[in-house]
């Protein structure tokens, strides 16, 4: 999210420079647009910055997910797969106990990579919505100081 935003500053910073707005300022007006975000962050001149930063963190935390997902991998190691692939060799219609096993071999890992998975998109939101308002602020101080240092250069 850090370098996100650094590189999102950054752009709207490179489009200031290239067409200045009719106020001299730039279209965007960086400076102005982090001070109206810090002053009034629920203001709807910021909601593009919002919509902006999640419509490329949604896809990040989807992709997050589905590799979380994929922790039911770790689960189903090799002896557990050969034993299965013999299982279903042996399968015959008259053996239930064999589908059963079968069908617990298969489900077993899928519901434990998705209780994993669940279980650490919940950690994700109880720490954002302790810690939210703290990073958040952090979060915007970082970005100010790194678009202070684009106007001003850096070792100024």
């Amino acid at each position: 999210m850090v370098l996100l935003a650094a590189t999102l500053v950054l752009a709207l910073h490179t489009v200031d420079r290239i067409a200045p707005g009719p106020d001299g300022y730039g279209i965007v007006n960086v400076p102005h647009r982090l001070v109206r975000l810090a002053q009034d962050p629920l203001a709807t001149e910021n909601w593009w910055i919002y919509l902006t930063l999640f419509t490329t963190l949604v896809p990040s935390a989807l992709n997050g997910i589905i590799g979380m997902c994929s922790l039911a991998a770790l689960f189903h190691s090799k002896p557990k797969r050969e034993a299965l692939i013999r299982k279903v060799q042996r399968l015959t219609d008259k053996d239930e106990s064999i589908r059963r096993d079968v069908a617990l071999a298969l489900q077993a890992p899928v519901f434990i990579g998705t209780l994993a998975a669940c279980l650490c998109i919940w950690a994700a939101f109880n720490a954002l919505m302790y810690g939210g308002s703290f990073v958040l602020s952090w979060f915007l101080g970082v970005t100010g100081w790194w678009e202070w240092q684009l106007i001003h250069g850096f070792g100024h």
